[in-house]
């Protein structure tokens, strides 16, 4: 399994790391794919270095995309026909996409979020106009799309990956090693 995670400026922070974080334990092939630039600063001024430019050679031969939340790392995604390209062409593909905050509004964008059940950061729901559905829970699963809320819902997204792709033992361990209340 490979899964990139793509960012551009004004991404939030906790999102990114956090899912990123879990998935490397639970040693899946994750990149962190930054938008035209390999440096980037979160939505509160935290530096990153991405591990490749986005786009790289092949950007359909990865099994999922993740893409963290934040205004402006948002906006910064939706205003690039690349990315919204990238994103249809792995739905057509039937590859995973999974997004948190107000990054389903990506997905949105793109034209993949028709009749699917979704979530997304609260006050953006408006903005998802061809969704079947768009629900107040931490993470939902429709299909191959993975959507969740926010900072707040980042480790459980984290951890729903980890037991979609590596099974519920590996997610049970991984919410133990970090102390993750599953009640």
């Amino acid at each position: 399994m490979k899964i990139a995670a793509l960012v551009a400026d004004g991404f939030e922070e906790i999102e990114l790391i956090s899912v990123i974080d879990l998935l490397r334990r639970a040693e899946i092939k994750t990149e962190i794919w930054g938008l035209n630039q390999l440096q980037f600063s979160g939505g509160h001024n935290i530096k990153l270095i991405a591990d490749k430019i986005f786009p790289p050679g092949n950007s359909t031969e990865i099994d999922g995309l993740f893409l963290p939340g934040g205004k402006q790392g948002v906006e910064n995604l939706v205003n690039s026909p690349p990315v919204l390209n990238l994103i249809e062409n792995l739905y057509n593909k039937q590859k995973w996409l999974v997004a948190i905050c107000a990054a389903p509004f990506v997905l949105e964008t793109a034209g993949v979020l028709q009749g699917k059940t979704v979530t997304i950061y609260p006050g953006w729901e408006s903005k998802l106009i061809t969704a079947a559905r768009v629900v107040n829970q931490p993470v939902v699963i429709d299909g191959k799309i993975v959507t969740s809320r926010g900072v707040g819902t980042a480790l459980e997204l984290g951890l729903t990956l980890c037991r979609l792709w590596c099974g519920q033992d590996q997610a049970d361990y991984l919410a133990s090693a970090i102390l993750y209340d599953q009640r």
